[in-house]
């Protein structure tokens, strides 16, 4: 885009009259495939203008080949048995005959990193790497007996579809098998970027620029770029199969709605103004992002569907389906989530939620309110063990002043509610259903006392426990028993919990962060009244009735719905009875028992 507009008139990018909307396409289609031999077929692609990554057939993304495949055994996750970090090796027994020099590797280093390396020299069973640009820290470290596998070499291509491009021939080999290519529509992306707001690379930032009702596909980097300006407007716009569709950084007063985006590689929206304000990301369609292990990007803050950073920020009534990581990330003072709808999360990496923060010491005025968030997944394979560690609502690393409350949770593969060193967060009126752990309460080593929050009028139906808290350093920095920590969290109180599940309620600790003899301290886990004791507060909570099952039901809708059981009696968990039939708010969830 070559100049800015103003506020009386902006520049429109859009399609007029009738008819199927325009696409800007950086695809290019490819033919005149070779047999290279053992089901690969190849042909050359000129001067691509974009890291090659975007392959389609049919219209259907297709993976870079891997060894192991991903539906190996252990998802195609090999183990390391040693690393070492300052000379950047791995070492495994089960490397075997083939020397991977020139290829990638693929490592897993944290939950939520995935690495794509690039192998250097392999000497018998150990094989040096570099990490890629930009990674550092503890974060970017290799971790013993934590997962790998190879990428980006055509001895891996051995199922259709897969792909291999060799940059020094400009060649891509796809494996077909007993397939003949020319009975498919082939492309691959040949541009970086489709429209480029500048910001960047001595290009001037521009602002008051509305982009509409433009199909948009096959963009090697991000479908919209831009750095820095104000008022941008992306709206009715579609977006599929890219590696990005939508960056815009340092922006203010900039609106992304009603857009639907699929298939992406990496990130779907990504929204991050920092101290700027008044970003809107609203009604979009978000799907499948970031399903591919080492096809998105290296290092923290990738295959998330919703990315925003930035003061009075409103995210609403998005709907979000089948993501890598995080459905929705946000930060900044004043910022608001509510009426989205969240499904499948933490599909490729976990330790994340479906919607998440993280930080935000002096942030304040935060509300995530009315959103429906249902099936995290969990990526357990790769890591440290095979328990997934996902969460429905994660707030996490010192995030404060962040008012939680009228969301409904279910099935979730570790926790509903998760709240990490953090001070003033109120959890009110969230329904939580079958979830390990309805609360996970944790002052991890590194983060703040968990002080001044407030957990009131929760539903919890677990199927293990209702609350666990975990102290990582009880005595530092100063020396505290358990009792009185826990009593400094904040207020309890007219909750719903279970009773007739293995552990009610739970707490642990370590007394100090380094480790040593006793350090470790777990009592029994308890039932309610005792917890009601020791906590000093839960006055006015309840328990569940022992072996009531509930039918949970959640309305994705923004219009009331009516749940129909006629010729019978259900009765809400305040004990209310109903008779034949229940009317369902919008955005919200219900037990019936």
């Amino acid at each position: 885009v070559g100049k800015s507009g103003n506020s009386s008139t902006p520049i429109i990018i859009g399609s007029y009259g009738s008819g199927p909307k325009p696409k800007i396409s950086g695809f290019t289609t490819l033919n005149n495939w070779v047999s290279a031999g053992s089901g690969i077929f190849k042909t050359t692609i000129s001067t691509p203008n974009a890291p090659l990554i975007v392959v389609t057939i049919n219209n259907n993304l297709q993976r870079m080949g891997r060894f192991p495949n991903a539906d190996a055994s252990n998802g195609g996750w090999l183990n390391n048995e040693d690393v070492n970090n300052n000379t950047l090796s791995i070492t495994d027994k089960d490397l075997g005959p083939t020397n991977w020099t020139g290829a990638e590797a693929v490592m897993r280093k944290q939950r939520w990193i995935i690495d794509r390396c690039k192998v250097i020299a392999q000497n018998g069973n150990s094989f040096s790497y570099t990490n890629p640009t930009g990674t550092i820290g503890a974060a970017s470290a290799a971790k013993k007996g934590w997962g790998y596998f190879f990428q980006n070499d055509i001895r891996t291509l051995d199922q259709f579809g897969e792909w291999f491009f060799n940059t020094a021939t400009n060649e891509l080999s796809i494996f077909f098998g007993n397939n003949n290519p020319a009975a498919y529509k082939i492309k691959t992306a040949i541009s970086d970027t489709l429209i480029n707001l500048g910001g960047a690379k001595g290009r001037e930032a521009k602002s008051f620029i509305t982009i509409e009702k433009i199909n948009f596909e096959g963009a090697g980097k991000v479908a919209i770029f831009g750095l820095g300006g104000s008022n941008i407007i992306i709206k009715n716009c579609s977006f599929n199969n890219n590696f990005n569709a939508i960056d815009l950084f340092y922006t203010s007063n900039s609106t992304t709605s009603d857009n639907i985006i699929s298939n992406c590689l990496n990130n779907g929206i990504v929204q991050v103004a920092m101290s700027y304000a008044n970003s809107t990301i609203q009604n979009n369609t978000i799907k499948n992002i970031g399903l591919f292990a080492g096809m998105g990007g290296s290092g923290d803050a990738n295959y998330a569907a919703l990315r925003q950073n930035g003061n009075k920020g409103n995210i609403n009534h998005n709907k979000i389906d089948s993501v890598g990581y995080n459905g929705i990330e946000y930060n900044g003072s004043g910022t608001n989530v509510s009426y989205n709808i969240i499904t499948n999360f933490c599909m490729t990496k976990d330790d994340g939620g479906g919607i998440y923060t993280q930080g935000g010491l002096k942030e304040n005025d935060r509300t995530v309110s009315y959103n429906i968030v249902v099936g995290g997944i969990g990526a357990p394979l790769g890591s440290e063990n095979k328990l997934p560690s996902t969460v429905g609502i994660y707030t996490d690393d010192n995030s404060n002043n962040v008012n939680i409350n009228h969301n409904t949770i279910g099935n979730i593969a570790d926790a509903g509610l998760f709240c990490n060193g953090t001070n003033s967060v109120i959890l009110d009126n969230n329904i939580i259903y079958n979830v390990p752990v309805a609360i996970k309460l944790t002052r991890s080593t590194t983060n703040q006392l968990l002080r001044n929050n407030s957990i009131t009028n929760n539903q919890c139906y677990p199927t293990k426990t209702n609350i666990v808290y975990w102290n990582g350093r009880l005595q530092e920095p100063e020396v505290l028993d358990i009792k009185t920590d826990m009593h400094a969290i904040g207020k309890f109180d007219n909750n719903f919990y279970r009773s007739d599940i293995p552990a009610p309620f739970r707490w642990f600790y370590h007394k100090h962060a380094i480790d040593s003899p006793g350090n470790y301290v777990e009592p029994p886990s308890t039932y309610f009244s005792f917890w009601q004791n020791f906590i000093q507060d839960e006055a006015n909570s309840h328990v569940f009735k022992p072996g009531a099952v509930p039918v949970f039901k959640f309305n994705v809708t923004g219009n009331p719905m009516v749940i129909k059981f006629a010729g019978q009696t259900k009765m809400l968990p305040d004990g209310t009875s109903l008779t034949n039939n229940y009317t369902l708010p919008a955005y919200s969830g219900v037990l019936l028992f």
